[in-house]
């Protein structure tokens, strides 16, 4: 409640009586604190948010500034004492006045009219700090005229000041990183190409080298059929010997290209895996007994019954070559062993483990990291002294 009182004096200026009133301030008292609530929650989110508000009449008069200056070297005294004064003067005070330079064209044209908003990002002069500034028009009405219609007009200006720097910070970041996934991409679709491009040269060149060596290796087998004396069949031999190594790479070779291509193609079709391992173990016998190695063939349960799955029998037969031939040609003396066992077997699958054994010079721990690497082998001496190109193991894997 408020109460009033006024006194009632006769003519000697004597108090005679009081007049006294009692009036329901309830609702005003409420409204003066949710207003006072409501602008100190308004002055929080302001602080909070990093945000510099400001507004001047058409005088360029401050009429009102909140918020965390944009030069913080500023004193709190400096926000208090801004109201009155004119904010060309008074903000031209602080380290950045240059900034003001640029501001002031655009406040006089914003309040002549000339320009309705402007905004613009930038940087304190003396801090790393940026900042995004928005200046608009506070617009008054006058009365109507004769014609019923208000009149707008120009009162003054209100500027808004945030602070940008992590935003732009983490722009700059996102544009680094754009412009590195582009320069990625680049590459990467280079090197595609690239690939793409060396994988159908190798497979040009293979089928180009491949058509007179396989004439080479038939006119051999051809010659050695006729009467020849010892020098000669030497001879013949040592051809038919070189051309079979060089159609072995060059098909190594051209599984290589297919593989990096994925353009290599598995059959899948139904074979008996008795006869496939039966034909390796009988054709890399031979190799074997020429160097005096024992060669041992194991093949277990069922699958020597004559067992039939489904799968590619060229690409098993090719693996089960490369990995006996590597286990030949780096055994001097001993054994070679070939095991084929059932791991595992249910009403759709069966798994089958290949086990290659051997007596030969062994492999050193850090060279099985690289061994299945194209072009890889266990040191620069084992391609010299025992061939190869270090392409077996790579197809095998990836077949």
């Amino acid at each position: 409640m408020q109460s009033r009182g006024s006194p009632l004096r006769d003519k000697s200026g004597k108090i005679v009586k009081w007049f006294g009133s009692y009036t329901d301030i309830d609702d005003l008292v409420e409204a003066r604190q949710e207003a006072r609530k409501t602008r100190e929650q308004f002055l929080n989110v302001i602080k909070h948010s990093k945000v510099t508000i400001w507004a001047i009449d058409r005088d360029h008069t401050i009429t009102f500034l909140e918020g965390e200056p944009m030069w913080q070297h500023e004193s709190p005294e400096f926000v208090k004492e801004a109201i009155g004064k004119k904010v060309f003067q008074y903000f031209g005070e602080h380290q950045g006045k240059k900034d003001w330079d640029m501001f002031r064209d655009v406040i006089l044209s914003i309040l002549e009219g000339k320009v309705k908003e402007w905004s613009a990002e930038h940087q304190m002069e003396g801090t790393s700090r940026w900042y995004r500034t928005q200046f608009a028009p506070i617009l008054g009405t006058t009365k109507r005229d004769s014609s019923g219609t208000d009149e707008r007009y120009i009162d003054g200006l209100i500027s808004i000041s945030m602070d940008v720097t992590e935003l732009k910070e983490r722009d700059n970041k996102l544009q680094s990183q754009e412009m590195e996934n582009v320069r990625l991409s680049t590459a990467e679709n280079a090197a595609k190409e690239a690939s793409k491009l060396k994988s159908q040269f190798l497979a040009n060149m293979s089928h180009e080298i491949r058509t007179p060596i396989a004439g080479v290796i038939g006119m051999s087998e051809l010659l050695l059929d006729t009467n020849l004396d010892k020098e000669q069949r030497d001879f013949v031999e040592s051809i038919q010997r070189s051309g079979n190594s060089l159609l072995t790479v060059i098909n190594d070779v051209l599984d290589l290209s297919k593989v990096e291509s994925g353009k290599l193609d598995i059959e899948e079709i139904p074979f008996s895996l008795s006869v496939v391992v039966q034909d390796v173990c009988k054709m890399l016998s031979y190799a074997a007994e020429s160097k005096n190695i024992h060669f041992k063939g194991d093949v277990q349960g069922e699958i020597e019954q004559d067992l039939v799955v489904m799968g590619d029998p060229g690409r098993l037969r090719q693996i089960l070559t490369n990995l006996l031939t590597n286990s030949i040609k780096f055994t001097s003396e001993g054994y070679v062993k070939l095991t084929v066992a059932s791991q595992r077997e249910t009403s759709e699958l069966i798994e089958i483990i290949f086990t290659v054994e051997d007596t030969g010079i062994g492999i050193e721990e850090e060279v099985q990291k690289r061994l299945f690497k194209p072009f890889s082998q266990a040191d620069s001496s084992t391609a010299r002294r025992f061939g190869g190109t270090g392409l077996g193991l790579t197809i095998s894997k990836n077949v």
